[in-house]
């Protein structure tokens, strides 16, 4: 079992909230301003779902699923492309902790719903499409990109924690071999 702790979630989802602010204030449309309190609120659902699902949860794919979650409801309430920095973040952490695949999947495909979502409601212009789209295609690349960095440096790891392996063996071998 694991702990998650709601803290730094609820502090990021405020933080996102606070940077999105001035944006929308300084002359953005009112339904803006909805979509943000709406993104805000059930990403904050979202954290909450995750943490009380995720006490008895012995992996932590439940806490890769439910921020993934979350930030893809921000996502929907904070257009920016800038915000595919935290799913980044989210792959980087959840690559550590969790199976490479679903710390991938979920935060590419949190942010690809709500894409859709944005896109669905008509609140996604036709200018800011294209941004979309190279949002989420840079989301893959540096995706990857953090998985196969990963993957490099625990594999030196483990190859140098495989050669020691056969060496004690050896030495404990040899000393049997001396006693007798």
């Amino acid at each position: 079992m694991h702990s998650y702790s709601l803290t730094p979630r609820i502090a990021l989802a405020a933080g996102v909230a606070l940077a999105a602010l001035p944006r929308l204030l300084s002359g953005g449309d009112p339904a803006d301003l909805r979509w943000m309190a709406i993104g805000l609120g059930v990403a904050l659902l979202a954290v909450g779902i995750a943490w009380f699902a995720s006490r008895t949860a012995p992996t932590e794919a439940i806490a890769t699923i439910g921020d993934s979650a979350a930030l893809g409801a921000l996502a929907v309430g904070f257009p920016s492309p800038a915000f595919v920095a935290l799913f980044v973040l989210a792959i980087a952490v959840y690559a550590r902790r969790t199976a490479p695949l679903l710390a991938i999947a979920a935060p590419i495909g949190s942010y690809i719903v709500a894409m859709l979502v944005r896109l669905l409601v008509g609140v996604l212009p036709s200018a800011e499409r294209g941004d979309a789209i190279t949002s989420v295609i840079l989301l893959i690349v540096a995706g990857f990109a953090v998985l196969a960095a990963r993957q490099t440096s625990g594999g030196a790891v483990a190859e140098t924690a495989g050669t020691s392996e056969p060496q004690a063996a050896s030495d404990d071998l040899r000393n049997t071999l001396a006693r007798e």
